[in-house]
């Protein structure tokens, strides 16, 4: 079969200068025209005008470049599923080429190897100099995510080649030596190519397949309900803090984080094993999340300190506060691709983002951009293995549970388990308030709730877990109010 060199298909890394201006030619009635009721008509002919340009995103096969020079054993990854040809500049096919190459043999692919070989071919300059090449890792993280890449570089490049396969064919129909069933036996075959090439694709982001049998899925079901904290949060489930400003989140938050550290129960729930914990505290000033810190670690009850001492908090329990970087987002590839890798580097098995408003911008009240930004943060989650708990704020309405009252649109899609978080009494001296937590969880049946007085206001602070107060407090209209009721303590919260 003849067909077109492929590299027709793609642009030139310099543009080409523009053809000489010609006269306009005259209008002339098509030849495959005709009339219906005094009408012309014409037949649909597809014009493959590349006016909108090629499919390409030069970007992403940068970043693939890119991440084979920071992690070189990043080429085996890359390989399963995209060749040179795949490369829409002719300068990332010499640079992917020169790449497997070195690598074939044995030997480093770095910016001297890289540019010494591409030289010995003559190509240095071609692929636009060793400032070029250098520049292919300017601002990615040391071990940069490519599996989004791999997947628009390949996509981009199926798609070229359905552009190619299609003018060769309205080529070939044109021409007419051949009869349509010939020329359709052809397009079968190419297309074909093409759809085992995308299932495999698909097959390489979803190895797993879609069903499967009632025995398979039984059989391999765990024992038993895998725990972070018993009764609470289960493994690998998305979590969600919750409550009014000021009910003192983040202390709680960081009183969990360091029981999960020292692998010690948080009020009477077992934590089963010790955990490595990542605390993205954007909310308040660094000082004040250090300060909480220290005086909750210093207001420990004895059985935590005995499971801390000796530990290396430095390699267990990870910060990230103003102080680190001005600013960081959910909703900036650069800053996911950071903490994704940050976090798989360290190891950290469960990661907080408090609060979950300071992390991006933006209408919260949007649902469809609330869920681009969870959407974020459940790919950090998977991606980076861990579990990820988002803190939130309370809207002001008084509708259904402490979970139906979370602040912006969407939020709730994210809870797998959650934590409310409730002023008993607020009419209260600060230091005798107690503060209730709703407890939601879909592994089990929900557990009671839990009260704590928060105890120390100096050098040391602890949660201590108190009896229930002896008067009930509802909302209405955005505040608390007594009820003369007393509270049952032992009746289960639940979010039905």
């Amino acid at each position: 079969m003849n067909t077109r060199d492929i590299d027709d298909f793609f642009a030139a890394d310099l543009p080409s200068e523009p053809p000489p201006e010609q006269e306009a030619a005259p209008v002339q009635e098509p030849p495959n025209s005709y009339k219906k009721n005094g009408v012309h008509k014409i037949e649909t002919v597809i014009d493959l005008t590349l006016e909108r340009g090629l499919p390409v995103d030069v970007n992403a096969e940068k970043v693939i470049l890119g991440a084979i020079l920071l992690d070189n054993e990043a080429l085996k990854e890359i390989s399963i599923s995209i060749e040179a040809d795949d490369f829409f500049l002719d300068s990332h096919r010499r640079i992917c080429l020169r790449m497997k190459e070195l690598y074939d043999a044995g030997k480093p692919i770095d910016i001297v190897t890289l540019a010494n070989l591409l030289n010995q071919h003559k190509e240095v300059e071609t692929v636009g100099g060793v400032a070029y090449i250098a520049s292919l890792t300017e601002n990615l993280p040391r071990r940069p995510v490519i599996d989004e890449y791999i997947r628009i570089v390949a996509d981009k490049s199926m798609a070229r080649r359905i552009m190619q396969i299609s003018s060769i064919i309205i080529e070939r129909a044109a021409d007419q030596t051949e009869t349509a069933s010939q020329t359709l036996d052809i397009l079968d075959a190419e297309l074909l190519q093409l759809k085992d090439r995308a299932r495999l694709l698909s097959r390489r982001r979803n190895p797993e397949p879609f069903f499967v049998g009632y025995r398979t899925f039984v059989t391999t079901a765990p024992d038993d309900i895998k725990w972070t904290v018993e009764g609470i949060i289960q493994r690998e489930g998305s979590g969600l803090v919750i409550g009014d400003s000021g009910a003192s989140k983040s202390l709680l938050v960081f009183d969990l984080a360091i029981h999960l550290v020292a692998g010690v129960a948080w009020f009477h729930h077992k934590v089963p094993e010790r955990l490595k914990v990542g605390l993205v505290a954007r909310e308040d000033a660094p000082g004040l999340s250090q300060s909480r810190l220290m005086r909750l670690i210093e207001g420990s009850s004895e059985a935590v300190k005995m499971f801390l001492e000796g530990l290396d908090l430095e390699s267990w329990l990870y910060i990230n506060t103003r102080s680190q970087r001005e600013t960081w987002s959910l909703q900036k590839e650069t800053d996911i691709q950071e903490i994704i890798e940050a976090t798989k580097e360290r190891g950290i098995h469960f990661l907080f983002f408090d609060v979950f408003r300071a992390l991006w911008e933006g209408n919260e009240n949007d649902n469809q951009e609330t869920a681009k930004v969870l959407a974020a943060a459940k790919r950090i989650e998977r991606e980076a293995g861990c579990q990820v708990c988002i803190v939130h704020h309370l809207s002001k309405s008084d509708r259904g549970t402490i979970f139906d009252r979370a602040r912006g649109g969407g939020i709730n899609g994210w809870k797998e388990w959650g934590i409310g978080i409730t002023v008993e009494n607020p009419d209260a001296e600060p230091r005798d308030q107690i503060r209730k937590l709703h407890l939601h969880t879909k592994a089990s049946v929900a557990a009671s709730p839990i009260y704590y007085r928060i105890d120390g206001f100096e050098k040391k602070v602890e949660l201590v877990e108190v009896e229930p107060p002896t008067q009930q407090y509802t909302f209405s209209k955005g505040k608390k109010k007594k009820e003369s009721a007393p509270i049952q303590s032992n009746m289960p919260y639940t979010d039905d």
